[in-house]
């Protein structure tokens, strides 16, 4: 977009960009004509027009003039380039604060969330053992209410039903929404003894990590804009 101040008019970095490489096209073009008319003036001049040394110069005069011309646009793409570059690594140096920000609160809510599945599992302990001595109880009682003999008309459908002790197992089903929930977990007897010590210290290393990071991220872009004098944030 194109601001006017006053009697000044600015374009944008887009525009200029678009510009200078259309006029660079304008001169590539030119000059590989000119110098391919320089063929035809040279053995015009060898021939003996007296006009064509006159041309020729001009042709020669005409392609130093474009070369410059593209020589300029060629800088001045670089010190855009420059000046984009120098824009970007300002920005990512003004993001750094609000990166270290976002960094350490994704670290940080590891732990409470760690907390709640703490506490979900101590609930999921309690009931897992109400569950087991629920389903004790209900063998115990199918066990003393089982028919006598199979062949007891009366209690000959009960004694096909409840003919194991283990009949009644809710553990499969509990297995099966545990995989649905969390996926498969590998058991490692190991794991009981980790506490949340240890997990505060993955934490934290984290976290040291995360700053040393930022702060490398910083040194290497206030580096680069100070080697470009005036360029320095």
């Amino acid at each position: 977009m194109t601001t006017t101040n006053g009697n000044t008019s600015t374009r944008s970095a887009a525009e200029t960009r678009a510009g200078l490489n259309a006029r660079r096209s304008e001169l590539s073009a030119s000059i590989r004509d000119l110098i391919k008319a320089q063929e035809r003036i040279a053995l015009e001049a060898a021939e003996g027009d007296v006009a064509a040394p006159q041309r020729l110069a001009s042709n020669y005069a005409g392609v130093n003039g474009a070369t410059n011309e593209l020589r300029a646009i060629e800088a001045a793409l670089r010190a855009l380039d420059q000046r984009d570059h120098n824009e970007s690594m300002r920005a990512s140096l003004d993001c750094i604060e609000s990166d270290r920000a976002k960094a350490h609160a994704c670290v940080q809510a590891v732990r409470p969330a760690f907390d709640r599945v703490a506490t979900a599992l101590e609930t999921l302990g309690r009931e897992w053992a109400a569950l087991q001595q629920a389903q004790e109880a209900a063998r115990r009682m199918e066990r003393a209410h089982r028919g006598q003999t199979h062949n007891d008309l009366a209690t000959a459908g009960a004694a096909s039903v409840f003919n194991s002790a283990a009949s009644i197992d809710a553990t499969p089903l509990v297995q099966g929404r545990l995989w649905l929930a969390v996926g498969h977990l590998d058991p490692n007897h190991e794991m009981v003894k980790a506490t949340p010590a240890a997990l505060d210290a993955q934490i934290g290393k984290a976290l040291l990590t995360i700053d040393e990071g930022l702060r490398r991220r910083e040194q290497y872009i206030r580096q680069q804009l100070a080697d470009d004098p005036g360029q320095a944030a």
